[in-house]
């Protein structure tokens, strides 16, 4: 096992390659225990020591970690959208930094440490497209995350701001919109 220093050190690398987020696997690689006693030990260390924080069983998050990339972690299948990505793409105002919402095929699922919320809401396989690779995670393009906001609104969904009026609709490429429109009638 190597020295605690030197662990501290590939983890910092790490975690800044990962934006904060490592999973048991990556902890493991790095500390090379010799045994699961001494691993979780290793852990507990870095934990006392604020170096890492336990999110789930398996994910472990640096003091500065982005959400964005938990989610990821937690679900390599899905994608960051809703007001996440509508506050980015400047289309809202802020929206409350401890709750992520991404999209993923299958049931919804939630995740919650008491301080980050990250929802995976679940659709239909046809219903997952418009994302792309951003650095870290997957997100959705602003017109995708338009229209994911607005199928889980006509579910009876509830957002922190009103997708009639508090949306800048004037910033999306309408041809999109209707040309995913249409995919999703089809």
């Amino acid at each position: 096992m190597a020295d605690l220093v030197e662990i501290v050190r590939k983890i910092s690398r790490l975690a800044a390659d990962q934006l904060g987020v490592l999973d048991r696997a990556e902890l493991r690689a790095i500390i090379s225990p010799s045994s699961d006693k001494s691993f979780y030990g290793v852990v507990r260390k870095l934990v006392t020591g604020g170096l890492l924080r336990r999110f789930s069983r398996e994910i472990y998050v640096t003091t500065e970690f982005d959400p964005r990339a938990l989610s990821q972690k937690l679900n390599p299948e899905s994608y960051v959208s809703f007001a996440n990505v509508l506050a980015d793409e400047l289309l809202i105002g802020p929206v409350p930094a401890h709750r992520v919402m991404a999209v993923k095929v299958g049931p919804t699922r939630e995740y919650t440490d008491g301080s980050l919320m990250i929802c995976h809401v679940g659709v239909k396989p046809h219903l997952f497209f418009g994302y792309h690779p951003g650095k870290g995670y997957l997100r959705a393009d602003k017109e995708k995350a338009v229209l994911d906001t607005l199928y889980l609104h006509q579910k009876g969904w509830k957002f922190n701001f009103n997708v009639y009026s508090d949306v800048d609709y004037s910033k999306l490429d309408k041809k999109l919109v209707a040309s995913r429109l249409g995919d999703l009638t089809t």
